[in-house]
């Protein structure tokens, strides 16, 4: 423990090592490189205990590690009948939330958290009546990018 390894960031075109600390059999802490330059992908991670070069001594076994785009809430999309405009008040019904990234690419990974405001209309022809529901959101545990909630 507290011994100093190297971890690359590995694909065929950016590949990337950082610096890291053995913090057990089982662990290593290291913070990944930005990968922003590179966009969304899967890479596989590889560590080695000696020194940072491509000769060798990287470990056989890899595990796979995956790069994300930051969500863009304005892009993401909810649907379901809880949204329709004909829907029965105090009875629950479900959507669900599709985060998409900046690329509108839908997000398959990350725990990112939705802050969710259930209004209803009171005239469904104007968008400006909109009155606050009186109960709140219930979510439904599910990991990833997509959510279902009911109202």
């Amino acid at each position: 423990p507290g011994t100093t390894v190297y971890v690359k960031f590995d694909n065929p075109r950016h590949p990337t090592t950082v610096q890291g600390t053995l913090l057990s059999s089982t662990e290593i802490r290291c913070i990944s490189p930005s990968w922003e330059a590179n966009g969304a992908e899967e890479v596989d991670i590889r560590v080695t205990l000696g020194e940072a070069d491509d000769r060798g001594g990287y470990t056989v076994n890899r595990v796979k590690w995956a790069f994300f785009i930051n969500t863009l809430p304005r892009a993401s999309l909810a649907f379901g009948p809880a949204i329709q405009a004909q829907v029965n008040w105090g009875i629950p019904a479900e959507f669900r939330i599709q985060a998409k990234d900046s690329t509108s690419s839908n997000r398959t990974t990350g725990l990112d958290p939705f802050d969710v405001r259930v209004v209803r209309r009171i005239d469904p022809l104007d968008p400006a009546s909109l009155r606050r529901a009186p109960s709140r959101p219930s979510t439904a545990g599910r990991r990833g990018a997509s959510k279902h909630l009911s109202s």
